[in-house]
């Protein structure tokens, strides 16, 4: 009988001993697949830097060396992202936004920038309603996103808000933007 009960502590020992492996590889797959890998990050911010007309035949430029606006009225939308160097060891990016083919310095942000695609962002959701492009900057479970917004008059507004990944205790943030510069179009 001794033998029964032994074998059964140790089936029930392995069982849950391969449950929290199991569990420990799913942890670290989900973590290690909400980081961009370094290449990764270094392709994005490449693709983001300035280029001059007939660099890129896919892009409409107009006459003076900017993106034009399309045929369908919608704006030349780009951004360009620089090094700042670092402040008390963590990166700094200077973000600039080229709107309808001028540039609009939009300030130094810590950490690193990124344009927010169809599928994401920090949150997966995407641009917010009313954004038509946005940047967000993350260093360390935190930073800001950078978008513009159409507003009513027909030009856009350059905004700056906070993000935050949040913790066990409190939700995470994504909002609170302020406007940071008017745009006529």
């Amino acid at each position: 009988m001794t033998t029964t009960r032994g074998f059964a502590f140790i089936t029930v020992l392995i069982a849950v001993a391969g449950l929290l492996m199991l569990g420990g590889t799913a942890y670290v797959v989900t973590q290690d697949s909400m980081k961009a890998p370094a290449d990764q990050v270094a392709t994005m911010e490449e693709k983001h830097v300035q280029t001059a007309p007939g660099d890129h035949p896919e892009v409409d430029h107009d006459a003076n060396g900017g993106v034009a606006a399309s045929a369908t009225g919608k704006i030349g939308i780009n951004w360009k992202f620089e090094s700042a160097g670092e402040k008390d060891y963590v990166p700094q990016t200077k973000v600039t936004a080229i709107v309808s083919s001028k540039p609009h310095v939009v300030g130094v942000f810590a950490g690193t920038c990124s344009e927010i695609g169809p599928s994401g962002g920090v949150d997966g959701k995407g641009l917010l309603a009313g954004e038509l492009s946005g940047v967000q900057c993350w260093y360390a479970g935190g930073g800001n996103e950078i978008g513009l917004f159409a507003i009513e008059d027909g030009g856009v507004e350059i905004m700056v808000g906070e993000l935050d990944e949040g913790s066990a205790e409190n939700a995470g943030v994504r909002g609170n933007f302020k406007i940071r510069t008017d745009i006529k179009l």
